[in-house]
Formats: structure tokens, sequence, C-alpha cells
């Protein structure tokens, strides 16, 4: 044997001899179990094999994989390891960490989110920077009447417009297409109303093609695993999806620019418009150390995904289990003609008393959150979590979907059943466990307005209208779809006025 033959032989001797020793030892002391991983693959071929559809479904890869090594998991995707934590009392024991609000430097993530900078109150990775941000942020909204009452007219305009839609698209069809798709442009006036008061007409193809930009970013199956494994951008078929992205969202941040340039010429500190406005009296005021115009971007970049793109989904998702449920969608009729009756718009005033419409919304949240799996936060210092060690400076990521579809935490919880939020006097009940919108100080700052944006369009568009399958015999796949964010599949549905 030649000595190239040789020196090949021990070389793959060596790499099988060194893998074992690595997963015998851990890549840290008192590690949480996890498959096994490799050099420079790490767990990605363990991965692969969790399903043929990994790419595609890799929120079901993780999640069997979590029943199978347990509450904390460890995860090597190429060569950087991560934790996944699944399961209530694991998640809360991290998120209740004051330590834990930071995110990992993610270079790639960076790069298609922000342009390579650490900015914005969802991706930037924590800090001086992101606590002065989400604080004026939390209180920006909560002055412009984010998930109060001085919301609803502003809701309550925009349903009027979709209902003359819808019942314009139907006429003589009783078809809707693209029924995963078409609160799109309904949810984007509202975050444009809220952050410069301006909105679009339903055919204005600018409008959408900003869909299109955030859709190429957060429904690209491939974006999570590029991010854990950088060096994929530098392969076909991932480079031409990784400058894609980058050049869409760049885009977008064009597009944002330009409207806060607009608002600028036009700013009256006495007229306040939006978002943009609050943002811009702070920046004259000098009030704090990071009111630059890259942060104004990259917060109103997180507000159209934080409250557009998820409350978009999540009213896609509630049509997909109504056609699914017709007697789920009766009864939520039933009590909204015996409350309301049909001779004025419903409110959030309303929600008090309708306990089976609001458990219905509820039950959609819980069994299709659009944030399954949250993006990955980590800790300056070393942590123990259920007694495992996770060093510093490891990405933790917390399988939400765990707990919500977890048949620890809800009875039959593959079932849309929206009574298991209603007691025996018929009030809502908030379990523990319901969390999709995430927990501790991490948790979406969007909550307040989606959850009453999407009551508030759900209700009124089911006073007027009844939705039910085009063709009972395939029926909407209720398979997740998506990449960073999950939606329903792609599906149409028939629409009738009711009578």
């Amino acid at each position: 044997m030649s000595f190239l033959g040789v020196f090949v032989i021990c070389l793959f001797c060596g790499l099988v001899l060194k893998t074992i020793w690595n997963n015998l030892k851990g890549p840290w002391e008192n590690v949480p179990p996890g498959p096994i991983f490799l050099p420079v693959l790490g767990s990605t071929l363990t991965f692969a094999m969790g399903s043929k559809d990994a790419v595609k479904f890799p929120l079901l890869v993780i999640d069997a994989m979590a029943k199978k090594y347990g509450e904390v998991m460890r995860l090597s995707m190429g060569s950087q390891h991560m934790v996944f934590l699944s399961g209530l009392k694991a998640i809360k024991e991290f998120a209740s960490k004051e330590e834990t609000t930071m995110r990992p430097y993610n270079e790639t993530l960076l790069e298609m989110y922000s342009d390579g900078e650490p900015l914005g109150m969802g991706i930037g990775i924590g800090g001086e920077r992101w606590k002065e941000q989400r604080r004026f942020s939390a209180r920006a909204l909560r002055d412009l009447g984010a998930g109060k009452k001085g919301m609803d007219a502003k809701i309550l305009q925009e349903v009027v417009h979709a209902i003359e839609d819808i019942k314009n698209r139907i006429s003589g069809t009783q078809r809707l297409t693209k029924m995963d798709q078409y609160f799109d442009l309904p949810d984007l006036n509202i975050i444009w109303g809220l952050v410069a008061g301006i909105r679009y007409e339903y055919d204005d193809p600018a409008a959408h093609q900003q869909f299109d930009y955030l859709r190429s970013f957060l429904q690209e199956s491939t974006a999570g695993p590029m991010t854990t494994t950088p060096w994929l951008k530098y392969i076909p078929p991932f480079k031409g999806i990784y400058w894609n992205i980058r050049q869409t969202m760049d885009a977008f941040r064009v597009l944002i620019k330009s409207v806060i340039q607009d608002q600028r010429k036009t700013f009256d500190s006495e007229h306040v418009r939006g978002y943009i406005d609050k943002f811009l009296i702070e920046q004259k005021a000098n009030r704090g150390k990071f009111f630059t115009d890259k942060d104004l971007i990259i917060n109103c970049q997180d507000l159209f995904i934080a409250g557009s793109e998820t409350a978009s989904k999540t009213l896609s998702n509630c049509f997909m289990w109504l056609v699914l449920n017709p007697d789920v969608q009766l009864k939520v009729q039933e009590e909204l003609d015996r409350v309301i009756g049909r001779e004025r718009h419903i409110t959030m005033d309303d929600k008090i008393n309708l306990p089976y419409t609001d458990a219905t919304m509820m039950e959609v949240r819980r069994i299709s959150t659009p944030f399954p799996i949250t993006p990955p936060r980590t800790a300056p210092m070393d942590i123990t979590i259920q007694g495992y060690k996770i060093p510093a400076g490891v990405p933790v990521q917390m399988n939400i979907y765990s707990v919500l579809r977890g048949e620890k935490y809800f009875d039959e919880p593959d079932k849309f059943k929206p009574e298991r939020f209603l007691n025996e006097q018929n009030k809502v009940v908030v379990p523990e466990a319901f969390i999709p919108f995430g927990y501790g100080k991490r948790r979406c700052l969007g909550e307040n307005l989606a959850t009453v944006s999407n009551f508030i369009f759900y209700a009124n568009l089911l006073q007027v209208f009844s939705f039910r399958m085009i063709d009972p015999k395939n029926p909407p796949s209720t398979l997740p779809c998506g990449g960073l964010t999950y939606g329903p599949q792609p599906f149409d549905v028939r629409v009738s006025v009711r009578e």
C-alpha cells in the first residue's frame, strides 16, 4: 500500500476516534443530551434523517427529537452547539432569568435582517441599546392606542374595507382564492396606520410587493438552517436563496426609509401621526443614546414583522380551522347573533360577553402559533437549566410548540377544541401553558395589538360571512408552512353572505 493510502486510512481512523471521543465527553461538562455530532457537520445528518421533509418542516423534526432526548436538548448544527428547551418548566426557568434577554451575535441572520448590524427590538442582540428602544417602543405603542379602545375604530375601518372587498371578490363565484394570503394587506394597513398614519388600497401593487419582501425572508424554509450552519450560504442552492433574502430585505428597508424621509419633511410635533413621529420627537430632543435613523428603520421593520406578518398568519390559520370544523364556526355565529345581532359591528368591549368566540381564537393561537420556536437567546455567563449546564454565549431556543401541542398540558392537543378554554360557568380561563406569544421579558411586543386586531377581524367577518371548503374530499392541510414564521398551506375557500 502506498504512503498516501496509509495516510488517508490513518486520517479517517483519527476522525472516527475523535468523533467518538467528542461524543463521549460532550462539548462541555454536564452537557444536555442530544444526537451524535460529527466534525464540521455537527448533527446535520441526524437532523436530515429525522424526516424526508426535514428542510420543509424542521419544526416537526426538532419536536420529535425533543421527545427522544428530553426537555433540555443539545443540538449541533455545523460547528455551532445549540440548546433547545421544550416543556413549560424548562422554558419558564430560562426565560425568567434577567441575564437571558440577550441574543447571540449571528452574523448570517443579521446580514439578512439588518444588513449586518445588531439593531432592533426583535433580532437585536440586547444590552443597553435594546432596552432603550424596547422601552420607548412599548411606551409609544401605548400612547398610540395599540391594544386599547383607541385602535378599535381604526381596525374597524379596515374591517369595513375587507368586507366590501370580499363581497366584490366572491360576486358570481362565491370563491375566495389564496385565503392563506388574504389578510396580508389588511394587516399591513393596520401597521402602516400605526407607524405613519397611511393605508394602501388592496389592489395597489406596491403594497403586495412589500409583503413579498417580508415573505421571502420569513417564509423561506432554509433561512433557519443557514443561520445555524453559516457555511451553507456559500454553496448552491443556498447561496442564491441567501442573496435573494438580502436583496429583498434591503429593498423593504429602502421603502421604509423613503416613508421616514417624507414624514420628516411634514413633521409637526403637535400633530403626531404615528410611531415615526414619536421617534422623531425623541430624536430631536436628544433624549436617548440610540435614536438614530438606522434604529428607526429597523424598529419599523420589527413592527411589520411582529404585528403584520404574524397577525396575518393567525387569521389565515383561524379560517383554515373554521372551514375544517364547521360546527365550531356555527357555534361562534350563533353566539354573535344571540349577543350582538347583525345591526352593528363587534368591538373589543364585546369580547367579555362572547366567551366561545374568544375561546375559539385562543384555540387557533394554541394549535397554530406563527412563532412555534423562538429566535435564539443567550446569557453572558454560564447558567444551569433543569440541572444541565449551558455555557455563556451558547444559543438557546424555546420550543413553544412542545407546550401548546403537548399532551402534558392540553387534552387531545392535536384536536381543535375551543371549549378547553371555558370553565363550567362558561367563562374563559387562561391556562399557565397558554404561551403563544412567548414567555419572559422578550415576550412579543405586538401581543396587545395582535389580540385586538385578530379578534375584531375574525368576529366581524363571521358576523357577515360563512366560510366552507371548496372540496370536502380535499380539505386544507394542517401541516405548518414556513421558515422563521409559520402559516397554513395554500388553500381557497367558498364564501357566502349570511342570510
